[in-house]
């Protein structure tokens, strides 16, 4: 008699309980971690990108989801602000805590991806664990303006794991399956950029893991035209959200810090600038820099893994949206992370089997590179994250903590005028219009706009002095 292949409740149980202990540890790691984020007040960005999406009013939040050829910024990322301004107002509590949420959420998600590219239990905890916390991309944990970074990766790995889904039972996506893709991959542009290289993810996909039939061009045809042809739709998404960044009246690419600067260069910062950011080096020389790239491609090419080969491809074009611009690291890196977590992992519990039979060795492998993650990152979350972490927002608490002190009132469609305040930017004015809740009341920064005095004698003029924000 064959042996039987169903396995035993006691299997059953035993498994379960080792998913559960895994589950267990792995949101201790995140929370030990994460948990001082709820501490944060509000980053650099956080009054504009409020006042920005608020300022239109809710209709036109709602219609800039749809409008991609209107080239709006980021308007999933209003579709957080708004509401929650709308609920809790300057209280950066309540945010910080739907960011610990979401963060947590992106755990499961970078543990489902890792499993959707074939990997174990180990590997797959082993990748959630590196994308739970890490300490080069700190400001995730700290700055609620990353919200971006993080619904883009909610949703861009959202789609791809739905996507993934479908195509593990080998069946193609119909209509309505291909409706509920693009809208995860729009709430993915709607959240930040590096949503654009979505299409390219899924073509490599099928090339690693659902090979075509041949390479004649009528093989290749029917490809194109079955399992191709959901990328082909990502792909016409995608230039009518670029042909909106580019051309649309509100296009991100009208901004002078969104000009990319295509030089050997700016790819050569950037790419040690990354390296060091998530692999915990100091810094690493030109030549280091094309050691490493030539060792991981070796390790992708040679192993004969689908899952290698896919990250390899997916660490390459992922950062392509930032590459060329100035200063794009830590949050910005969090796309990209997901597949260097699922490449290291890999190699790792592959090793960790190979010693499988010495379990004293195999644990001491995993031991090793597992306190040194935990360690550095200790180190740079009591060194350098948090340290920023205490001194960032408290301008912008003081100013809020003045209006609230004054409790100024306008009648609407007002003009109001600030003949000094404590910025160096726009910040005050969207404090006072987020403050007033006014769409109607227009607020003028003296030291910027530079009105005649007849003009400012007719407006409700503040000031600040002596570190007051007074009313005339």
């Amino acid at each position: 008699m064959a042996p039987s292949t169903v396995t035993s409740p006691r299997g059953e149980g035993l498994a379960l309980w080792q998913k559960l202990a895994s589950a267990s540890l792995l949101a201790a790691y995140f929370l030990w971690f994460a948990w001082d984020g709820l501490h944060a007040r509000w980053a650099s960005d956080d009054m504009m990108n409020i006042y920005l999406p608020w300022k239109p009013g809710p209709w036109h939040l709602l219609y800039s989801q749809f409008a991609l050829w209107h080239g709006e910024y980021r308007p999933m990322g209003g579709a957080f602000y708004v509401p929650m301004f709308h609920f809790f107002g300057f209280n950066p509590l309540p945010y910080r805590i739907a960011i610990l949420l979401l963060l947590g959420l992106n755990v499961w998600v970078a543990y489902r991806f890792a499993r959707a590219l074939g990997c174990g239990e180990l590997a797959a905890t082993l990748a959630a664990a590196v994308v739970a916390y890490h300490g080069g991309l700190g400001s995730l944990h700290y700055n609620t303006d990353t919200i971006y970074d993080i619904l883009c990766f909610t949703f861009y790995f959202g789609a791809f794991l739905y996507y993934a889904g479908i195509r593990s039972r080998g069946r193609l996506p119909g209509a309505g399956q291909t409706a509920v893709f693009l809208a995860l991959f729009v709430c993915a542009l709607n959240s930040k950029e590096m949503a654009v290289t979505l299409p390219v993810a899924l073509l490599a996909y099928e090339m690693f893991f659902h090979l075509p039939d041949g390479w004649k061009p009528s093989a290749l045809r029917a490809w194109v035209l079955g399992p191709g042809r959901t990328a082909l739709w990502a792909g016409a998404v995608t230039l009518l959200s670029l042909y909106g960044k580019k051309y649309g009246p509100n296009g991100l690419l009208h901004s002078p810090n969104y000009q990319p600067v295509f030089t050997l260069e700016r790819i050569v910062n950037f790419q040690r600038m990354w390296i060091r950011e998530l692999f915990f080096w100091n810094d690493i020389g030109v030549i280091g820099m094309v050691a490493f790239w030539a060792a991981v491609t070796a390790l992708a090419w040679a192993l004969r893994r689908p899952a290698l080969r896919f990250c390899w491809v997916f660490v390459v074009v992922a950062p392509l949206p930032i590459e060329f611009l100035e200063g794009r690291d830590q949050a910005c890196l969090y796309i990209p992370l997901a597949a260097w977590a699922v490449f290291a992992a890999i190699i790792v519990s592959e090793e960790a089997a190979r010693l499988s039979r010495n379990r004293a060795l195999m644990a001491a492998f995993l031991a090793v590179p597992l306190l040194f993650w935990v360690r550095e990152n200790r180190y740079l979350q009591k060194t350098y994250v948090h340290k920023a972490m205490v001194q960032q927002g408290l301008l912008t608490q003081e100013v809020i903590r003045q209006f609230d002190a004054l409790q100024p009132r306008v009648p609407p469609h007002s003009e109001v005028v600030f003949l000094s305040d404590p910025f160096d930017g726009y910040d005050m004015e969207f404090i006072a219009n987020l403050w007033l809740r006014d769409r109607t009341t227009n607020v003028h920064l003296q030291r910027i706009q530079r009105l005649p005095e007849s003009e400012v004698a007719k407006m409700i003029r503040f000031t600040w002095e002596n570190g007051k924000l007074v009313k005339l």
